[in-house]
């Protein structure tokens, strides 16, 4: 059997496609930020899962109903991975956008590596070791530099509050997935473990937006800019970014996965430099340097280095 093209050998590596995650999430953060102003987070959640489902039944249904007698005894699992994913990140992440500035939001989401190496190391027994340590601070120096704009002084005036804290509450959820998805082996394809994750966290977004409803909240004038917010964030951040991190992580595992996540506050900067003619600056560069750097070191033992 002849190698594949060194292109789509590239194009196929888990290093490479978890870079996808990362810039479809910060595209979520700009547009969800947006969104705050018209949607309440409940509403943005529901209405971009409940899409997400519906774009991709068509295609997964047959084997997602084959799959059953596979999926039933695990049914618990996939209620827990869609809850913490799919019900709990992306709620609290707009919940958060709500009351806080985004500079503190991306320095409180820069945890998030730390928070996959501690629960890794906790519950998987998985060693930390000196190159993902020394990788973890190349990597949060880089999204420091980043988000202090280059004074790293500014770090030292944050506040966290309401907003900051419900953010730390999203991180905790993602890692806890991240690190569950790693324990418990995807017995099912890619398309169908995806359809069940949405379909269990739908229940839990469906029970917070049927309550924002019923307190007055959840309704939203749906403009040109609405739907085309809805429509980005069912199509990349979550399906695409979705099958994206969850190829990753089962190959390379959720500590050296969770080192991309350093990205996003990278890739925020970029997006709103685009879209929001804001300048690019060099800490920019050196920022996206050290994080490159630390995901290098956390893989150097890997097949990354080979």
């Amino acid at each position: 059997m002849s190698q594949l093209p060194l292109s789509r050998r590239i194009a196929a590596s888990p290093y490479v496609v978890l870079v996808l995650p990362p810039l479809f999430w910060a595209g979520n953060a700009v547009v969800g930020r947006v969104a705050m102003a018209d949607m309440s987070p409940f509403a943005l959640s529901f209405w971009r899962w409940a899409i997400a489902l519906a774009v991709l039944l068509p295609f997964t249904i047959t084997n997602t109903l084959a799959a059953w007698p596979v999926i039933r005894p695990r049914l618990g699992r996939y209620f827990v991975l869609g809850s913490l994913s799919v019900g709990l990140y992306n709620t609290f992440l707009y919940m958060a956008l709500q009351t806080t500035e985004a500079i503190n939001a991306t320095l409180v989401g820069a945890v998030m590596p730390l928070v996959i190496m501690v629960l890794s190391l906790v519950v998987l027994r998985e060693p930390l070791g000196m190159w993902r340590s020394v990788g973890l601070v190349a990597s949060v120096a880089g999204v420091a530099l980043v988000i202090a704009r280059g004074n790293l002084g500014a770090l030292a005036a944050l506040e966290l509050h309401r907003g900051d804290s419900l953010m730390l509450l999203a991180v905790l959820a993602w890692g806890v997935f991240s690190v569950l998805l790693r324990r418990w082996p995807v017995e099912v394809t890619a398309p169908v473990f995806v359809t069940m994750q949405i379909a269990m966290g739908l229940i839990v977004v469906t029970g917070l937006y049927v309550g924002d409803l019923a307190t007055g909240g959840g309704a939203f004038p749906l403009t040109g800019e609405t739907f085309a917010i809805i429509a980005y964030t069912a199509l990349f951040p979550a399906l695409g970014a979705f099958f994206a991190w969850n190829y990753g992580v089962a190959k390379v595992g959720a500590n050296v996965a969770g080192f991309y996540t350093n990205l996003v506050p990278l890739f925020t900067a970029l997006l709103a430099a685009l879209l929001l003619n804001e300048a690019v600056r060099w800490f920019h560069g050196v920022g996206l340097g050290l994080i490159f750097l630390g995901i290098g070191l956390a893989t150097l033992k890997g097949p990354a280095a080979r």
